[in-house]
């Protein structure tokens, strides 16, 4: 029974939802009624974004399907505390060729530093620590 069981964690992505612009107040019941349509348990978890304890006035809705998640995303926003949050699948962050290149960079560089100890603040002053790189129209 696909419906009894969580789905796996591979597809969590797709079965996330974005949910931004909430309410101050928001609760995780709130966001459980206003897919109470899709059935009882469709919602595995809400997760809300703080700061210093602070709620920022979004979060992630995890739907226990992506089939679940597709038909969250056609039902119209839900007004919660009067205001309709905008909603979204969660997008995932795929780098680019050139910001992974430039990541690895940074990570190398960090490397550097920390196997050079003391011996960093010498080449830094002399302007000797960072890798030349030659940068392509392409990856500008």
């Amino acid at each position: 029974f696909r419906g009894c069981h969580p789905a796996p964690m591979a597809d969590k992505d797709a079965r996330t939802l974005f949910m931004r612009q909430c309410p101050e107040g928001i609760t995780e019941a709130m966001v459980r009624q206003s897919y109470a349509s899709l059935g009882e348990d469709s919602v595995e978890k809400v997760k809300w974004a703080q700061k210093a304890g602070q709620f920022m006035g979004f979060g992630w809705v995890i739907l226990k399907t992506t089939e679940l998640a597709q038909r969250a995303l056609k039902l119209p926003p839900p007004v919660i505390k009067g205001r309709r949050p905008n909603v979204s699948l969660k997008e995932t962050q795929k780098k680019t060729e050139t910001e992974k290149r430039a990541g690895a960079l940074l990570s190398d560089n960090k490397q550097k530093r920390k196997n050079l100890g003391q011996e960093h603040t010498k080449l830094f002053v002399a302007g000797k620590t960072l890798t030349p790189v030659k940068w392509t129209e392409q990856m500008l």
